[in-house]
Order: structure tokens, then sequence, then C-alpha cells
């Protein structure tokens, strides 16, 4: 029974980790929804884009957590962050899985209009 008292600790660890990161998102949410004008810039875009996808720490899903986050709220980032998200990031790291790239190509061609 001792022996896995570590990997309890370990596992509540990790998951106030996760529940920690998603409430980050939801405020970051919950901001760029209510405040009238406020997008989310480039810099921010990169930030979050490294630290949860091109870390070589980064696992499915902290690199799924950023795909369905950045796609569900494509049309608050700023017309720069979309289109540098796209070039210098969907185009260039592939570290992720088809389906999850053919639907970030998707939304980024279905928004194309309000990027440009």
């Amino acid at each position: 029974m001792h022996s896995c008292f570590p990997f309890t600790n370990v596992r509540k660890s990790y998951e106030l980790f996760l529940q920690t990161i998603e409430l980050h998102l939801q405020c970051l949410q919950f901001v760029l929804q209510e405040a009238t004008g406020v997008f989310m810039s480039w810099s921010r875009v990169k930030e979050f884009w490294d630290c949860m996808v091109a870390k070589p720490e980064a696992c499915e899903w902290d690199r799924n957590t950023c795909y369905t986050w950045l796609t569900e709220r494509f049309q608050e980032l700023e017309g720069e962050a979309a289109c540098n998200l796209f070039t210098k990031k969907l185009m260039t790291d592939h570290s992720f899985g088809l389906s999850m790239e053919g639907t970030m190509y998707k939304c980024y061609f279905d928004n194309l209009s309000t990027v440009i």
C-alpha cells in the first residue's frame, strides 16, 4: 500500500495541472468573448503554440487542447495572428495528426475572408 503513495501524488499533481490549464483557457476565452474589440495577438498565439505544441515534452493532450481551443476561437484572433498561425506554424509544424491538421486547415480557409 505504501508503494502506491508516490504514484497517487503524481496523478493528483497531473490532474491539478490539467485543471489549471483548463481554467486558464476558460478565463482567456471569457475575456476574448466578453470584451469588445479584444483579440488574441500573434505573440500570445505563438507563446500558446510553443508551450502546448512545439515543446519536446508536449503530449497528445497538450496538442489536442491547443488545436481545439484555437480552432474554436479562430475568429477571436487578430488577423496577423491568424495568418501567422497558418503560415508559420501549421504549414511548418507537422507534429499533429492528419485529422487535426485537416480541421485546422478547414477552419483557416472557412475564415479566410475575415483574416485578410
